[in-house]
């Protein structure tokens, strides 16, 4: 007979293969997120089933990111091939909510994807024997060849009348800006979770568009690169008298046929995502796009209310505070410079979500689909990077070394921290750099079971600009375990930022697992561009790891 019961950290690592790639890094640090309840079913000392849940994030419009008692979210309910159909799933459901009922959760809820099968619809009856809500959809995901393109419908949405025109947002003006935000007859024009300005931190260039008519902008369609060849299509709107005549069918034409066109055919498919609170997007894709070879899957959401006890309270992950040091003359910056400059034709092209260079493998890059490739970049690169800046390492670790009391040493097999080059670009007012948390390490050495919190740092060698810096949120990325892109977005709106300035020469360091957002570059100094050197610190061995 089969065991139920809580998954031992140390022994997480043998559940695996159960858990979903994006879920996975919540399982290598079970000792370090302690809102996490793992439970797991086991058969002779073998995992066969395994359940994940989290209790107690800030829900959006909550206070400044407070932990909210009586709230759960399920991450994931996986058996073994061979052991369903005999209550495992059931007995791991039952101690999942039996755990949280001990936290004083008083509401748990799950949100899921699966296409049509027996998968499905097996999971959807074992929520309904249990007690959940009906399912409810709450995201569109499609996936679709260049075939796509020749849908009737998508060629003639894109033959606009003559007085429309659709341009980049990124390309508005502050006028056009400040015209949107004007209200019109005494009243807001548009719905506050349509605001176009909500949804441009991390907005994908690409095919985030404006339609103008008659010189006039009269809608949007914002949108977000998630992965190399998937989209998220977050916020659509069309003045209301001119949506009747699907002129917003004309704005998601015109990006689907850029998102096709970047995708190319060597990337297979495209992938993007659909909020079900954007019902005209969701019947074009039904309607005109899966009869031309698109592949949709509804994400779902249930619900269930259950009796809660008093609990104890999480505690918040500490941060570290921030520091600077002054590491670099005019005249050393000036050198290191030179020497990057050099080694030009070694830099990598980068494009997500904007162009910019490295000089160097980066981890939240390279690492997010197969740490091999990473591996294997760090070895080209760390030779060189090595032999031209060996003196700067040396002098980041005895900073950094300083600083946290231990010795700070390059993690053999990982990569040097990068030179990361950008360009002057366009949107410059613009928040468009990705929002991120250093955690890549999480995806390098599962299950590495330490405590401690991850030191990002930041050496600036040219910014080129005094606007320069790092917004940084009082957000960690633990504290959005369980929360789905747009719940985080959410979330990111209601706690407090600072702003964290470069200098040339300094060393800025501060917790890696709290969210960053680098500034844009004006675009009023072409040919300029800002250069940095970035990485981040993990313990390792009774010391730190230094990697980038």
């Amino acid at each position: 007979m089969y065991a139920i019961g809580p998954v031992d950290p140390s022994a997480a690592c043998r559940f695996e293969g159960l858990a979903p790639f994006e879920v996975r890094p919540v399982l290598h640090d079970l000792a370090a997120l302690d809102r996490v309840h793992a439970v797991g079913a086991t058969l002779m000392g073998r995992p066969i089933g395994l359940g994940l849940a989290v209790h107690g994030w800030a829900e959006p419009g909550a206070l400044a990111g407070a932990p909210v008692v009586g709230t759960a979210r399920l991450l994931t309910l996986a058996v073994a091939r061979g052991w369903r159909r005999i209550g495992v799933g059931r007995a791991l459901l039952d101690a999942l909510e039996s755990s949280l009922a001990a936290e004083g959760v008083e509401s748990v809820s799950c949100r899921y994807a699966l296409p049509p099968s027996s998968a499905l619809v097996a999971l959807e009856a074992l929520f309904r024997s249990a007690g959940w809500s009906a399912p409810e959809v709450t995201m569109l995901q499609c996936r679709a060849g260049r075939s796509i393109l020749d849908a009737p419908l998508m060629r003639k949405q894109l033959q606009l009348p003559p007085e429309y025109e659709i341009v980049d947002w990124v390309d508005l003006t502050a006028v056009d800006r400040a015209r949107i935000a004007e209200p019109r007859q005494g009243r807001a024009w548009f719905a506050e979770t349509l605001d176009p300005f909500h949804f441009e931190p991390d907005m994908e260039i690409l095919n985030s568009l404006a339609l103008r008519y008659r010189g006039e902008v009269v809608g949007w369609l914002i949108t977000h690169r998630t992965a190399p060849t998937t989209m998220y299509y977050r916020c659509l709107f069309v003045r209301e008298d001119l949506a009747r005549l699907g002129r917003g069918m004309a704005l998601m034409g015109e990006a689907i046929r850029r998102h096709a066109e970047a995708i190319g055919n060597r990337q297979g498919l495209g992938e993007w995502s659909t909020p079900s609170t954007l019902p005209a997007m969701v019947r074009f894709i039904k309607r005109h796009l899966v009869p031309f070879g698109a592949e949709i899957t509804e994400q779902r959401e249930v619900r269930k209310t259950i009796r809660g006890r008093p609990s104890r309270a999480g505690r918040r992950a500490a941060r570290s505070p921030v520091a600077r040091a002054t590491l670099l003359s005019p005249s050393e910056c000036a050198a290191v410079l030179t020497e990057l400059y050099a080694a030009r034709p070694h830099w990598t092209a980068r494009t997500m979500p904007i162009a910019f260079h490295t000089f160097g493998a980066v981890a939240a890059i390279d690492a997010f689909d197969d740490p091999a490739v990473y591996e294997r970049s760090a070895a080209l690169a760390n030779p060189q990077l090595s032999q031209r800046f060996g003196w700067l390492y040396d002098r980041v670790c005895a900073a950094l070394a300083e600083r946290l009391g231990a010795a700070v040493v390059p993690r053999e097999g990982w990569a040097l921290p990068a030179f990361h080059i950008l360009s002057p670009t366009r949107g410059a007012d613009i928040p468009l750099a990705a929002i991120h948390a250093d955690v890549a390490h999480r995806y390098l050495e599962p299950c590495a079971g330490d405590d401690a919190r991850p030191v990002s740092f930041v050496l600036c060698l040219s910014r080129r600009d005094a606007r320069a810096g790092r917004t940084v949120w009082d957000l960690t990325y633990d504290e959005t375990v369980g929360l789905d892109s747009e719940e985080t977005s959410q979330l990111l709106k209601a706690v407090p930022r600072t702003f964290q300035p470069f200098a040339d020469g300094e060393l800025l360091s501060l917790s890696g697992d709290v969210y960053r957002q680098e500034s844009p570059l004006a675009d009023r100094n072409p040919g300029e561009e800002r250069v940095t050197l970035e990485g981040t610190v993990v313990p390792w061995q009774g010391g730190w790891a230094l990697y980038g």
